[in-house]
């Protein structure tokens, strides 16, 4: 689903026009899809992580579907939070990039964690 929705933003030049969902994913503008991606990092203690994530059109309860995937720097791994709560099954290993979907939900977030410390979410 990301490659795809990936490939039509870029071939449909909509990436620069997208509407943008809240950095937590909260469903505040119904009806957009979009996607979305950065640099997050730790407070402290070195580190980051090259995160993206895109989302579907949200149902009549503002519940969204998406993907997401992240590239943390070594010795940073990120976390996966639906809904406010972290998803442990899906924190990646340091240092490996990863990716995933979701399904049904209103907020989404990633963080990206050391050692020490996480980012805020995003």
């Amino acid at each position: 689903m990301f490659g795809k929705l990936t490939k039509a933003a870029m071939a449909g030049g909509i990436m620069a026009a997208a509407v943008f969902m809240p950095n937590t994913a909260n469903a505040a503008v119904s009806g957009a899809a979009g996607s979305q991606c950065g640099t997050i990092y730790p407070t402290s203690g070195g580190g980051s992580a090259y995160v993206c994530k895109s989302w579907v059109n949200p149902d009549s309860a503002g519940r969204y579907d998406g993907d997401w995937s992240g590239d943390p720097t070594s010795g940073v791994h990120i976390r996966v939070f639906f809904e406010g709560v972290e998803q442990t099954h899906l924190r990646t290993p340091a240092g490996s990039y990863s990716w995933g979907s979701y399904q049904n939900v209103k907020k989404f977030a990633l963080k990206a964690c050391n050692t020490s410390t996480c980012s805020a979410l995003w």
